[in-house]
């Protein structure tokens, strides 16, 4: 159950995302190629959460989720809720002290509701529920203090348990009487008992909202844009809303480049460059001869969630002698995938098999020397194919190139193509 609760709630990100990128374009009637993909992603992505909706029994949050992003998921029951009379410290619970709130999810992965709950002195206190998916609670005899390598954050804590970061485990944000917000990341990744990092105070811009006041947060898409919104309420009675201003990547990864070049050790270097991710669990790399045929020859695991630049490289060893046709499948954690463009390179026979050129030092720092008998031309070139350097000489000055991958071109003093080496600038 635990599963299929962040995936709905991933999906529900995503949808979201993708609604209101189609209607930034549509407002500005721009865009229509990509206007069309977008609703093809929309339309896989409201079948799925139907269909996850469906086969969740105890919604909680997602429930919450589905109608801040304004899901039409139908009401399945319409007859008004009436609670029966309290009762106090049920289902094996007991009483911890003064200012005691509560947190229900699932922690451990077992598909039953666990509880978190902080209190006055500042511990965090967890009942594990143990009765299993589907039955009425029955909580561990006492409760854990500070589990999962969480520490005391001073007067009044309180929690709230969501998947800030994209990896699909639950993180904590949590406040306390100092009026700051107390962010606890879970390392331990999707399914797996949580594992807390050391405790960051007022991460991601977040700001103090008065000293002695008693910070306690909620953590939901507020305003429809896909991503996490924070309202804080303290004991002054105010609220403070912190709106989410990450950007927002109109798919789950922007490719910047994708390229192939063949190298003097029978092998052909593919590069690909993204700006963003989201999601991302990886690369595929498929082959084929014929661009109609095509079989994997590897996987390349992605970054998951980033709004940085990530290089990528895998090495195609002993390609066949002639046309050579290579494209990416991204694969996001949920299972959806996109196609990159099909980037193709031409091995001639024999070229991978000339006499041994040496180029050190690899990887460089401001120079570059090829060891070669006889006279060459040479070009430095990115991994988006652009040249950056042309030389006829075997020692390079190199100082002027930024950190990164790229691509040595050996060519004889005919324009013969005799190498391409794949160097390193650190």
């Amino acid at each position: 159950m635990k599963t299929k609760k962040y995936t709905f709630n991933q999906l529900l990100f995503k949808y979201n995302k993708y609604r209101a990128k189609l209607d930034r374009f549509r407002l500005t009637n721009r865009n229509t190629h990509r206007q069309g993909v977008l609703e093809k992603h929309i339309e896989r992505l409201r079948e799925k959460l139907y269909s996850l909706y469906a086969s969740i029994k105890t919604v909680g949050k997602v429930a919450t989720l589905a109608t801040a992003l304004a899901i039409a998921i139908p009401n399945t029951a319409d007859a008004q809720i009436q609670f029966a009379p309290v009762v106090v410290n049920p289902f094996g619970l007991i009483h911890l002290g003064a200012s005691s709130n509560s947190e229900l999810v699932d922690l451990d992965g077992d598909g039953d509701l666990d509880m978190m709950s902080g209190e006055y002195s500042g511990f965090f206190y967890y009942f594990e529920n143990a009765a299993g998916a589907g039955n009425t609670p029955v909580f561990f005899a006492g409760a854990q203090t500070n589990p999962f390598s969480l520490t005391n954050i001073g007067l009044l804590s309180n929690s709230e348990l969501v998947d800030l970061d994209g990896d699909g485990d639950l993180d904590m944000m949590a406040g306390a009487s100092n009026g700051v917000f107390n962010y606890f990341e879970n390392t331990a990744g999707a399914g797996n008992t949580p594992v807390f990092a050391a405790v960051q105070i007022n991460p991601f811009s977040l700001t103090d909202i008065g000293y002695g006041y008693g910070s306690n947060s909620g953590l939901v898409d507020l305003d429809g844009d896909g991503d996490l919104d924070m309202m804080a309420g303290t004991s002054n009675g105010n609220f403070y809303y912190f709106e989410n201003i990450t950007p927002v990547s109109t798919l789950p990864v922007e490719l910047l480049s994708f390229s192939a070049e063949p190298t003097q050790a029978e092998t052909v270097a593919l590069l690909w460059k993204t700006a963003t991710e989201i999601a991302n669990d990886g690369f595929e790399i498929l082959h084929s001869t014929d661009a109609e045929n095509w079989r994997s020859i590897g996987f390349v695991k992605g970054n998951g969630n980033t709004n940085e630049a990530n290089t990528y490289d895998f090495m195609h060893k002993n390609p066949a002698s002639k046309l050579n046709y290579y494209k990416l499948k991204q694969i996001d954690f949920d299972g959806q995938y996109e196609y990159s463009d099909i980037v193709r390179v031409n091995i001639k026979s024999g070229l991978m098999n000339t006499e041994i050129i040496a180029v050190y030092p690899n990887p460089l720092e401001d120079e570059l020397n090829i060891d070669f008998e006889g006279e060459i031309n040479i070009e430095v070139v990115n991994i988006t194919g652009e040249v950056l350097i042309k030389s006829q000489e075997k020692m390079i000055n190199v100082k002027t190139l930024s950190s990164g991958i790229y691509f040595l071109r050996i060519y004889s003093e005919n324009n013969e193509l005799l190498s391409t080496q794949k160097v390193i600038k650190n």
